[in-house]
């Protein structure tokens, strides 16, 4: 989202001197160090710097018993077309509100039960028609809920058992709203997952830990008007970690992979009136291989490296169905990556507790595409990224923590029938800022304050890309700049 960030330092300045009269002294960095048992904060939300939010935390323990809870309000203003429903809508206002609960009961040495919970709401107002602000405002709620209970146990010394479930669901709605006398049609988009599982580790040397588990996914789509649909799959896993000597960790597995399909993306399928009847939906689903291997140097220097190679039995893309597009089961595909990391302690005079976290990854993949019969890669899937961070726990004697991130991301293309929009992002450099001052913290955030520009190209074709015929090419930028502010205390 592009913004000026001295408007947006202004408007974030303003809305966070408000909402900290209703504490006694100043409120703390949503990033800042462990505020303690008790906490309270005001903060500029992630997804809108003009928003403000206040969060609260509070974690104790009744002899076996932990508990932790975390609740929060946000609410701001939206930017123009952020609603998906309504893309040439103005946006107005927005709220939102989260509460998390984690339990974990230790009745003995060789129990244990986790039990985590999570709801979060946000409803938000658009303008239907930018240029008649008497117009009624279109509402559009989102809700998602979840819930995993897992049991540890440890019958044997060289024995762990973990059973389980977990079940989440997620839903977008729009009602009917009147504009000119007319009715617009409501929308409901839901996703629901369940999962149960069973996973048992056994370390038949001390340096040598094997596990194996089985799951049952089952993930369903629907959509108001057109229907839904569910599927189930077995999701066997198996991982061996090897400690050759004290230092190092090698590490082996092979899972069975299933993603959750996008409701919208379900609906824009069912709506196609004259699909074949080949023409399929289905959620992604494949094998990952992987192999880590991890080692810390004298120093306490930490490297990585992982292996993956995933082989997708289905991919969802845009494909031809009847005489347009929709996202359909593309057939099978592949993914390479290596993941490389380092995390070291720097030493500098007159800064504490310097550490240089450095990470670099390269993905390559394959699909055919369903338009020309080419390999090409999969849709948004970029051929690198890399991420240096540089973090300080004081600045000479003040008590003044600060971040540096330096971030670059390859160029990806998202395929369509007759268009291909190819985005490309320049390397962003950002901070943060964090004074603190017994239990107050003051926190400043920059994202991008240096580079981070993304330009996006549209490359039309006349027909179908198969007839290779161009039809010319649009590109729009975005400078994705955005400053933010936090203030927090800890009880």
């Amino acid at each position: 989202m592009a913004r000026n960030a001295h408007q947006a330092l202004y408007l974030t300045a303003g809305r966070l001197a408000l909402l900290a009269g209703l504490f006694t002294a100043p409120l703390a960095h949503a990033a800042s160090a462990d505020p303690g048992p008790f906490s309270i904060a005001a903060y500029t939300p992630s997804d809108d710097q003009t928003g403000v939010g206040g969060r609260a935390n509070f974690a104790f323990q009744l002899k076996d018993i932990q508990t932790s809870l975390q609740a929060s309000v946000e609410g701001g203003g939206l930017a123009d077309g952020a609603d998906p429903f309504a893309a040439a809508a103005r946006g107005q206002s927005w709220t939102g509100s989260q509460a998390q609960m984690t339990t974990i009961w230790t009745p003995s040495d060789v129990a244990r039960l986790e039990i985590s919970l999570s709801d979060q709401l946000k409803h938000s107002l658009t303008q239907v028609d930018p240029l008649a602000p008497q117009t009624p405002s279109q509402a559009t709620n989102t809700l998602s809920q979840s819930a995993k209970v897992t049991a540890v146990l440890t019958p044997l010394t060289p024995v762990e058992l973990r059973v389980g479930g977990e079940a989440s669901s997620g839903e977008v709605s729009v009602p009917a709203t009147s504009v000119a006398g007319a009715l617009t049609s409501a929308s409901n988009l839901r996703n629901d997952t369940g999962k149960v599982f069973a996973d048992l580790t056994w370390k038949p040397l001390s340096r040598l830990s094997l596990t194996a588990g089985q799951g049952v996914e089952s993930v369903g789509v629907a959509s108001q008007g057109v229907g839904g649909a569910s599927y189930a799959y077995m999701t066997p896993h198996v991982s061996g970690v090897l400690t050759p000597w004290t230092s190092a960790e090698w590490t082996l597995s092979i899972e069975r992979t299933v993603s959750q399909p996008a409701a919208a993306q379900f609906a824009s399928f069912m709506g196609v009136a004259d699909r074949p009847a080949a023409a399929s939906f289905q959620p992604d689903h494949g094998w990952s291989y992987s192999a880590v291997l991890k080692q810390t140097l004298p120093g306490a220097v930490v490297v990585s490296a992982n292996l993956t190679q995933s082989n997708l039995q289905s991919v969802t893309d845009l494909g031809p169905v009847g005489i347009t597009q929709a996202p359909i089961s593309i057939g099978s595909g592949q993914r390479r990556q290596v993941d490389v990391a380092l995390t070291a302690p720097v030493t500098v005079p007159g800064f504490a507790s310097l550490k240089l976290s450095a990470s670099a990854g390269w993905l390559q993949s394959q699909v055919t595409d369903p338009f020309t019969g080419a390999r090409r890669p999969i849709s948004g899937d970029a051929p690198y990224k890399a991420e240096v961070d540089l973090t300080g726990g004081r600045l000479g004697k003040l008590p003044l923590s600060w971040a540096l991130k330096a971030q670059v991301v390859g160029p990806q293309a998202i395929y369509q029938m007759s268009q291909i929009d190819q985005i490309s992002q320049t390397a962003g450099v950002g901070g943060t800022l964090a004074y603190k001052a017994g239990p107050i913290t003051v926190g400043l955030q920059l994202d991008n304050i240096v580079g981070g520009g993304r330009t996006d190209t549209a490359l039309t074709y006349a027909g179908s890309r198969a007839f290779d015929v161009t039809d010319g090419a649009h590109e729009t930028r975005d400078d994705s700049r955005a400053v933010r502010l936090s203030l927090s205390r800890a009880l």
